[in-house]
Protein backbone atom coordinates (compact mmCIF):
# COMPACT_ATOMS: atom_id res chain seq x y z
CA UNK A 1 0.00 0.00 0.00
CA UNK A 2 1.45 3.35 -1.06
CA UNK A 3 0.40 6.97 -0.99
CA UNK A 4 -0.82 9.52 1.56
CA UNK A 5 -2.62 8.05 4.55
CA UNK A 6 -5.12 10.93 4.48
CA UNK A 7 -6.40 9.68 1.09
CA UNK A 8 -6.51 6.03 2.06
CA UNK A 9 -3.50 5.03 -0.04
CA UNK A 10 -3.48 2.62 -2.96
CA UNK A 11 -2.76 -1.11 -3.08
CA UNK A 12 -0.31 -2.16 -5.79
CA UNK A 13 0.44 -5.65 -7.07
CA UNK A 14 3.88 -5.90 -8.65
CA UNK A 15 6.01 -8.61 -10.24
CA UNK A 16 9.83 -8.69 -10.36
CA UNK A 17 10.01 -7.47 -13.98
CA UNK A 18 7.52 -4.58 -13.70
CA UNK A 19 8.51 -1.12 -14.97
CA UNK A 20 7.26 2.34 -14.05
CA UNK A 21 4.71 2.01 -16.85
CA UNK A 22 2.92 -0.86 -15.11
CA UNK A 23 3.10 0.95 -11.77
CA UNK A 24 1.67 4.15 -13.26
CA UNK A 25 -1.17 2.20 -14.88
CA UNK A 26 -2.22 0.85 -11.49
CA UNK A 27 -2.05 4.27 -9.84
CA UNK A 28 -4.16 5.88 -12.55
CA UNK A 29 -6.76 3.09 -12.71
CA UNK A 30 -9.92 3.29 -10.66
CA UNK A 31 -9.66 1.53 -7.31
CA UNK A 32 -12.68 -0.64 -8.12
CA UNK A 33 -10.97 -1.97 -11.27
CA UNK A 34 -7.83 -2.88 -9.33
CA UNK A 35 -9.88 -4.61 -6.63
CA UNK A 36 -11.71 -6.68 -9.24
CA UNK A 37 -8.42 -7.60 -10.91
CA UNK A 38 -6.86 -8.71 -7.60
CA UNK A 39 -9.95 -10.75 -6.71
CA UNK A 40 -9.99 -12.41 -10.15
CA UNK A 41 -6.31 -13.38 -10.00
CA UNK A 42 -6.67 -14.71 -6.45
CA UNK A 43 -9.70 -16.78 -7.47
CA UNK A 44 -7.79 -18.19 -10.47
CA UNK A 45 -4.92 -19.24 -8.21
CA UNK A 46 -7.33 -20.95 -5.82
CA UNK A 47 -8.96 -22.84 -8.69
CA UNK A 48 -5.58 -24.01 -9.95
CA UNK A 49 -4.65 -25.19 -6.46
CA UNK A 50 -7.87 -27.16 -6.04
CA UNK A 51 -7.53 -28.78 -9.47
CA UNK A 52 -3.94 -29.86 -8.85
CA UNK A 53 -4.43 -31.58 -5.48
CA UNK A 54 -2.30 -34.59 -4.69
CA UNK A 55 1.41 -34.69 -4.04
CA UNK A 56 3.26 -31.76 -2.51
CA UNK A 57 5.43 -31.40 -5.61
CA UNK A 58 2.40 -30.84 -7.81
CA UNK A 59 1.08 -27.90 -5.81
CA UNK A 60 4.26 -26.18 -4.63
CA UNK A 61 4.29 -23.70 -7.51
CA UNK A 62 0.64 -22.78 -7.05
CA UNK A 63 1.14 -22.53 -3.29
CA UNK A 64 3.80 -19.88 -3.77
CA UNK A 65 1.39 -17.96 -6.02
CA UNK A 66 -1.27 -18.13 -3.33
CA UNK A 67 1.07 -16.68 -0.76
CA UNK A 68 1.78 -13.76 -3.08
CA UNK A 69 -1.85 -12.74 -2.88
CA UNK A 70 -1.80 -13.21 0.87
CA UNK A 71 0.96 -10.56 0.88
CA UNK A 72 3.71 -12.80 2.23
CA UNK A 73 5.65 -13.39 -1.03
CA UNK A 74 7.04 -16.60 0.46
CA UNK A 75 8.13 -19.83 -1.17
CA UNK A 76 9.19 -23.17 0.29
CA UNK A 77 12.64 -23.25 -1.31
CA UNK A 78 15.61 -21.29 -2.58
CA UNK A 79 17.09 -21.38 -6.08
CA UNK A 80 20.75 -20.44 -6.47
CA UNK A 81 21.71 -20.16 -10.15
CA UNK A 82 25.12 -20.88 -11.63
CA UNK A 83 27.48 -17.95 -11.23
CA UNK A 84 25.62 -16.41 -8.28
CA UNK A 85 27.32 -16.01 -4.90
CA UNK A 86 26.26 -16.23 -1.24
CA UNK A 87 29.08 -15.50 1.17
CA UNK A 88 29.47 -14.53 4.86
CA UNK A 89 25.70 -14.31 5.34
CA UNK A 90 23.95 -15.37 8.55
CA UNK A 91 20.65 -16.43 6.95
CA UNK A 92 19.37 -16.58 3.38
CA UNK A 93 16.06 -18.38 2.90
CA UNK A 94 13.39 -18.59 0.20
CA UNK A 95 15.49 -16.62 -2.30
CA UNK A 96 15.71 -16.84 -6.10
CA UNK A 97 19.13 -15.75 -7.32
CA UNK A 98 19.61 -15.33 -11.06
CA UNK A 99 23.01 -15.82 -12.65
CA UNK A 100 25.58 -13.27 -11.54
CA UNK A 101 23.68 -12.02 -8.47
CA UNK A 102 25.43 -11.64 -5.12
CA UNK A 103 24.58 -11.80 -1.42
CA UNK A 104 27.57 -11.04 0.80
CA UNK A 105 27.86 -10.06 4.44
CA UNK A 106 24.09 -9.81 5.04
CA UNK A 107 22.31 -10.55 8.31
CA UNK A 108 19.08 -11.79 6.74
CA UNK A 109 17.74 -12.21 3.21
CA UNK A 110 14.30 -13.82 3.03
CA UNK A 111 11.67 -14.33 0.32
CA UNK A 112 13.39 -12.18 -2.30
CA UNK A 113 14.29 -12.30 -6.00
CA UNK A 114 17.63 -11.05 -7.34
CA UNK A 115 18.01 -10.45 -11.08
CA UNK A 116 21.42 -10.82 -12.80
CA UNK A 117 24.07 -8.43 -11.37
CA UNK A 118 21.84 -7.46 -8.41
CA UNK A 119 23.69 -7.24 -5.10
CA UNK A 120 23.04 -7.32 -1.37
CA UNK A 121 26.46 -6.58 0.09
CA UNK A 122 28.43 -5.30 3.08
CA UNK A 123 27.50 -4.37 6.61
CA UNK A 124 24.78 -6.71 7.89
CA UNK A 125 21.85 -5.76 5.63
CA UNK A 126 18.33 -7.07 6.31
CA UNK A 127 16.16 -7.72 3.24
CA UNK A 128 12.72 -9.36 3.23
CA UNK A 129 10.04 -9.74 0.54
CA UNK A 130 11.90 -7.73 -2.11
CA UNK A 131 12.51 -7.79 -5.86
CA UNK A 132 15.88 -6.50 -7.09
CA UNK A 133 16.22 -5.88 -10.82
CA UNK A 134 19.41 -5.65 -12.90
CA UNK A 135 22.38 -3.82 -11.33
CA UNK A 136 20.37 -2.77 -8.27
CA UNK A 137 22.04 -2.96 -4.87
CA UNK A 138 21.38 -2.84 -1.13
CA UNK A 139 24.42 -2.26 1.05
CA UNK A 140 26.04 -1.12 4.29
CA UNK A 141 23.64 -1.88 7.17
CA UNK A 142 20.44 -1.02 5.26
CA UNK A 143 17.03 -2.52 6.02
CA UNK A 144 14.59 -3.07 3.14
CA UNK A 145 11.23 -4.85 3.23
CA UNK A 146 8.34 -5.34 0.79
CA UNK A 147 9.92 -3.31 -2.02
CA UNK A 148 10.61 -3.38 -5.74
CA UNK A 149 14.01 -1.98 -6.73
CA UNK A 150 14.16 -1.32 -10.45
CA UNK A 151 17.23 -1.31 -12.68
CA UNK A 152 20.38 0.37 -11.31
CA UNK A 153 18.62 1.43 -8.09
CA UNK A 154 20.92 1.77 -5.06
CA UNK A 155 20.02 1.73 -1.36
CA UNK A 156 22.63 2.42 1.30
CA UNK A 157 24.49 3.08 3.42
CA UNK A 158 22.33 3.05 6.56
CA UNK A 159 18.96 3.37 4.83
CA UNK A 160 15.52 2.07 5.76
CA UNK A 161 12.91 1.37 3.08
CA UNK A 162 9.51 -0.30 3.44
CA UNK A 163 6.42 -0.89 1.27
CA UNK A 164 7.82 1.16 -1.59
CA UNK A 165 8.67 1.07 -5.29
CA UNK A 166 11.98 2.58 -6.35
CA UNK A 167 12.33 3.39 -10.03
CA UNK A 168 15.44 3.12 -12.24
CA UNK A 169 18.56 4.93 -11.06
CA UNK A 170 17.06 5.91 -7.69
CA UNK A 171 19.71 6.46 -4.99
CA UNK A 172 18.94 6.42 -1.26
CA UNK A 173 21.62 7.12 1.32
CA UNK A 174 21.22 7.46 5.11
CA UNK A 175 17.50 8.13 4.90
CA UNK A 176 14.11 6.45 5.33
CA UNK A 177 11.35 5.85 2.78
CA UNK A 178 7.91 4.38 3.59
CA UNK A 179 4.81 3.69 1.45
CA UNK A 180 6.18 5.65 -1.50
CA UNK A 181 6.71 5.40 -5.25
CA UNK A 182 9.86 7.16 -6.43
CA UNK A 183 10.34 7.64 -10.16
CA UNK A 184 13.61 7.53 -12.13
CA UNK A 185 16.67 9.49 -11.01
CA UNK A 186 15.35 10.40 -7.56
CA UNK A 187 17.86 10.86 -4.75
CA UNK A 188 17.29 10.99 -0.97
CA UNK A 189 20.10 11.40 1.53
CA UNK A 190 21.32 13.19 4.70
CA UNK A 191 18.78 11.62 7.10
CA UNK A 192 15.83 12.52 4.86
CA UNK A 193 12.38 11.06 5.57
CA UNK A 194 9.76 10.29 2.89
CA UNK A 195 6.35 8.89 3.80
CA UNK A 196 3.46 8.39 1.37
CA UNK A 197 5.13 10.18 -1.56
CA UNK A 198 3.97 9.41 -5.11
CA UNK A 199 6.56 10.82 -7.51
CA UNK A 200 6.19 8.93 -10.78
CA UNK A 201 8.22 11.30 -12.93
CA UNK A 202 11.15 11.30 -10.50
CA UNK A 203 14.20 13.53 -11.05
CA UNK A 204 14.02 14.92 -7.50
CA UNK A 205 16.64 15.43 -4.79
CA UNK A 206 15.69 15.32 -1.10
CA UNK A 207 18.03 15.84 1.80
Amino acid sequence: KVGPESLGGRYLTVTPQDSMIQVAEQLTTKVSSISRRRASRKASAKDALSQRGGSNSSVSGVASTMREYDDSNSTFWSLISRGSVIRETIEASCVYMHMGSTIQGASLVHSSVLFPTAEIIHGACTVTNCFLQWQSSIQDASSVSRCLLMEACHVGPHSKVGNSILGPDVALSSGEVRASVLGPNTAAHHQSLLIGLLCLHGRGNIG
